[in-house]
């Protein structure tokens, strides 16, 4: 399963650069190939320490990507009745997701962070492309139901390549359905509190991306559902 989730993440990657390419208008060009490569570099690693399997090693990398994202909405300008809210929530779901994302063998965790890669990058691509119908103009503009549907749609393709029609209780129609609701709700939440606060992204961490939170809501959001799941079972 694994070698299949790095044959889709480079497949991936080669489909966003024509993709890329073909679309660029007057951005400029060392602008758009910044954010292509950093994004690459963070995939790449995210992958290795996932492969890795060392609880240490996944352990620091996600507890540092929580506290990062704890320090990014310190620093943002809401009213404290709103910052402690946030943050207060924001610790639970940080937590709560790093156990299990900890916990998870790379069989599970890589295909489902492939999902995300893939839904997410797939959804700007499509939205780019074929985009007209807002699916949430004021909290996030950019955002179409064409670009929904071409990026859920090719993150379930890419997932059943990878996952070669395993059997997993973790791996069905629906649980996708449900990664790929928290993965935009992730997304969603993210946005609504940058315009709360007035700011583009949350930080200037990551050139052509901004902060871990403008790079990782989706999949913490993601890693929440998981453990939605495992509660549900032991109901």
């Amino acid at each position: 399963m694994i070698p299949n989730c790095i044959f889709m993440l480079l497949f991936f990657f080669m489909v966003a650069g024509f993709a890329v390419l073909y679309k660029i208008r007057s951005a400029s060009i060392v602008a758009v190939k910044k954010k292509y490569h950093w994004y690459l570099w963070i995939v790449t690693i995210v992958s290795v320490i996932i492969i890795s399997d060392q609880l240490i090693l996944k352990a620091i990398f996600i507890l540092a990507i929580v506290l990062k994202g704890f320090f990014e909405l310190i620093n943002l300008d809401l009213n404290p009745y709103q910052k402690w809210r946030i943050l207060a929530l924001y610790l639970g779901v940080g937590l709560l997701s790093s156990f299990y994302f900890v916990w998870f063998n790379a069989e599970i965790i890589l295909p489902i962070f492939v999902f995300v890669v893939i839904f997410d990058g797939m959804s700007q691509i499509g939205g780019q492309l074929f985009g007209k119908h807002k699916l949430t103009p004021i909290i996030s503009p950019n955002k179409t139901w064409e670009g929904l549907g071409f990026g859920f749609f090719s993150a379930i393709m890419a997932i059943y390549v990878v996952i070669n029609y395993q059997s997993s209780e973790y791996f069905s129609i629906l649980h996708f359905i449900g990664f790929a609701f928290f993965a935009l709700m992730g997304d969603l939440i993210a946005s609504k509190i940058k315009r709360m606060a007035n700011v583009k992204d949350f930080d200037h961490l990551i050139p052509g991306h901004g902060g871990v939170l403008d790079r990782f809501d989706s999949f913490i959001t993601v890693m929440l559902y998981l453990m939605v799941i495992m509660l549900v079972d032991k109901v």
